[in-house]
């Protein structure tokens, strides 16, 4: 293997690594503002189950 070669094979690895850790780290990113989102829609369900509705009439 010459040196020319080993050098495109570690850009390639390189780049190739770069690339997964951002996919990680995005997905990362989306679980977390999932669970805030979560989070955020069971306290609003909590908060109209607490005020029950009156009927307008």
């Amino acid at each position: 293997m010459t040196l020319l070669e080993l050098l495109v094979a570690l850009t390639i690895m390189a780049i190739s690594v770069a690339l997964i850790y951002r996919a990680v780290g995005g997905s990362a990113r989306g679980v977390a503002k999932l669970e805030q989102t979560q989070g955020v829609a069971m306290l609003a369900e909590s908060l109209m189950d607490a005020f029950p509705m009156v009927d307008p009439g």
